[in-house]
């Protein structure tokens, strides 16, 4: 077992792509669901083990983006719309579908699940969250894997109440 508090960026790494291996394994997917609740109902312990890996990651990110020559104006990452996700909650009215709580537009679209039955939030709901968060800029581009391109369709489907006027774009 790793230290999260002491671990290098490369261990995490390792640990990572460890855990990406295991999610046929049920007994580890509920471990790691149990987590993930944990760190959204702000756990101390399990935050202090975030905040460290998230201190750690943006070292190595600006380390290399520092390399490139590239600086950013305004740093937001998907943690920090925690505090949005409940606004945009309220805003959007999931309905209740077998426990989860999800977001549909009309007949024959799929439903976007914003909140698991668990009470965990999903990428949609920390997506939504972070739109809110931005949505005083006039344009918000999005620069993620095509393999991504259907769920950003769906989010910005739904993300009008939230962003008003500004432009959403994925590239």
């Amino acid at each position: 077992m790793v230290d999260l508090n002491v671990a290098t960026i490369e261990e995490m790494a390792k640990v990572y792509a460890q855990c990406s291996e295991m999610k046929s394994d049920e007994v580890f997917m509920e471990l790691a669901h149990s987590c993930v609740i944990d760190l959204q109902r702000k756990e101390p312990e399990t935050i202090q083990k975030w905040n460290s890996m998230v201190l750690k990651t943006k070292a190595s990110v600006h380390k290399n983006l520092n390399r490139l020559g590239i600086k950013f104006d305004f740093e937001f990452g998907e943690s920090d719309s925690a505090p949005y996700i409940e606004i945009a909650k309220k805003m959007l009215s999931p309905s209740l579908s077998d426990g989860a709580l999800v977001l549909s537009n009309g007949e024959g679209e799929t439903p976007l699940i914003f909140q698991n039955k668990f009470g965990g939030y999903l990428y949609a709901a920390t997506d939504l969250g972070t739109m809110l968060m931005r949505s005083e800029y006039n344009n918000i581009v999005y620069v993620v894997d095509n393999r991504q391109h259907y769920h950003f369709e769906q989010v910005f489907n739904h993300s009008k109440e939230l962003v008003g006027d500004t432009k959403l774009e994925h590239v």
